[in-house]
């Protein structure tokens, strides 16, 4: 059976723009606060069961519920970064551990809360657009279209917005930034705001496509880790091409070998860039 290669084009841009997404809020937290959130994939979550319930037991119009997922998602973020992340501020290990901490008490919280059988929000879209021998899902590629959008914005903000020149500022020279009189907590706030936000996109995008369940954010932070591992930490670029090498590597190799022999290439790429590009592939701040 011989390689489908537009299609394998399609399939690789769909789903890097899905993968960029979501490493990207990850990014960005790590830009602006120099730590990971290990939390990041349960903000996710709770953006998809956020969608679910919005649209499902409120009767709440999709392309409304995922904003109000978002923002609601955002402001849990906000009151848990103010608690679990501000008072250790530039404690490294503790921080850490913090957001490992607020992770698992997600999960369990999830399960307790939304029950462990997954759920899908009702598909918006149906059917599949077809041009010669590639064939999309409607739902699938709005999603990408949507994201996209999300994609373009942020880095459009970040560019060129005030609160997205003082991150990046604040990025580049903390005590340079401060000195400068750019707000400390004014700029945690928003980048862990827009992080955790972008990840409840996904969670509210992906799940009108796919499930979501309480344990649906552990791949998915292994996976965005992976994506800035590869790109380098604190690179929005960089994000941008780990997201293409890793969507290359899971569509190419596994059409031809495999899911499982994917899954395994995925680290013999981290180990071969990072011995060539100790800091990724574009690795540094920007």
């Amino acid at each position: 059976m011989g390689l489908n290669v537009p299609q394998l084009i399609v399939n690789i841009l769909m789903t890097a723009t899905l993968y960029c997404l979501v490493a990207l809020g990850l990014t960005i937290v790590f830009s602006v606060m120099d730590i990971i959130n290990f939390a990041h994939g349960e903000y996710y979550m709770l953006g998809g069961f956020a969608a679910y319930y919005f649209t499902v037991s409120f009767g709440i119009n999709y392309f409304l519920a995922v904003p109000l997922a978002i923002f609601a998602v955002v402001l849990f973020a906000l009151f848990m970064e103010r608690f679990t992340i501000r008072p250790m501020r530039g404690q490294v290990v503790p921080i850490l551990i913090s957001t490992l901490g607020v992770s698992m008490l997600l999960q369990a919280g999830a399960i307790l809360a939304f029950g462990s059988v997954p759920k899908s929000i009702p598909r918006v879209f149906t059917g599949v657009l077809r041009f010669g021998t590639v064939a999309v899902p409607y739902d699938r590629l709005v999603v990408m279209v949507i994201s996209m959008a999300l994609i373009a914005a942020v880095y459009l903000f970040v560019q060129r917005g005030k609160m997205g020149l003082a991150m990046r500022a604040f990025a580049q020279n903390q005590r340079g930034a401060v000195l400068q009189g750019i707000n400390l907590n004014a700029v945690a706030r928003w980048g862990f705001g827009m992080g955790s936000g972008m990840a409840a996109a996904a969670g509210a995008l992906l799940g009108a496509v796919f499930f979501v369940e309480p344990g649906v954010g552990v791949p998915v932070i292994l996976k965005s880790l992976t994506i800035i591992i590869l790109g380098g930490f604190g690179s929005i670029m960089g994000t941008l091409v780990g997201a293409f090498v890793l969507a290359f590597v899971e569509a190419f190799v596994g059409q031809i070998w495999g899911t499982e022999v994917a899954q395994m290439c995925y680290y013999v790429v981290i180990l071969v860039v990072l011995l060539f590009r100790p800091r990724g592939i574009l690795g540094g701040h920007e």
